[in-house]
């Protein structure tokens, strides 16, 4: 079954948004994601894996590689949301960089939090990495993994495939930094901070514009220091 993602409101000052916040007192239920610079990649696993791009039609740049490893790390009957990176960076289509799960092994998750789902999401994917090795913790992940401060992931011959780290909002500086920015043909676009406490709405006819979910794109920062 295909779901029309939510899509997240443009901002153009993150400070303003975490002061918004603070003043608010929802500070605490927000959390900042990097922002890929791909395709939006909805990945269908029922018996085979098709990736859809936003408007319900098969995302071409999907099929110059094969996405079958999806289906060893999630069951059978999944809706996953994401980005497909490699185009815009002159190459192959050959990363997907994930941050939702709307449905999983049938179950529908559109009504829990988004926090419940991004959980389920990433225990799927560590779990799929080498057992002998460390226990998973906040500072140590299984040997096998592929980690970058914006994502973890693993690589499957020729794809890699992983999931969105996720920090709190007013880390948002920090991660800037680490991710870095190569202009606009990098990988690192911006930001998405998201209520992880909200469902993020689905929708089974359109996407769907959502206040709990916004967007800062970093060709709109003033400040250049992020611009190598």
């Amino acid at each position: 079954m295909f779901l029309f993602p939510s899509k997240p409101k443009i901002i153009y000052d993150p400070d303003k948004l975490i002061s918004t916040l603070k003043d608010l007192g929802k500070l605490q239920n927000y959390r900042v994601q990097i922002k890929k610079n791909g395709c939006r990649a909805i990945p269908s696993i029922e018996n085979q894996v098709k990736i859809y791009g936003r408007q319900k039609t098969i995302l071409t740049v999907s099929i110059e590689k094969d996405w079958s490893p999806l289906t060893t790390i999630f069951p059978n009957n999944t809706l996953l949301d994401g980005e497909l990176i490699g185009r815009k960076q002159g190459e192959i289509s050959n990363r997907l960089y994930l941050w939702d799960m709307p449905l999983c092994g049938g179950q529908d998750l559109t009504q829990v939090s988004y926090d419940e789902r991004y959980q389920e999401m990433k225990h799927l994917l560590l779990s799929t990495f080498d057992k002998n090795s460390l226990p998973v913790d906040a500072n140590s992940y299984f040997l096998g993994a592929l980690y970058y401060p914006e994502w973890i992931a693993q690589q499957f011959k020729e794809v890699t495939i992983g999931i969105a780290e996720s920090y709190p909002a007013e880390k948002w500086q920090e991660l800037l930094e680490s991710g870095g920015y190569t202009g606009s043909a990098g990988e690192n676009e911006g930001l998405v901070f998201k209520d992880i406490t909200h469902s993020l709405s689905w929708n089974r006819y359109k996407t769907r514009e959502i206040p709990e979910q916004v967007k800062f794109l970093l060709k709109y920062l003033k400040n250049t220091n992020f611009i190598n």
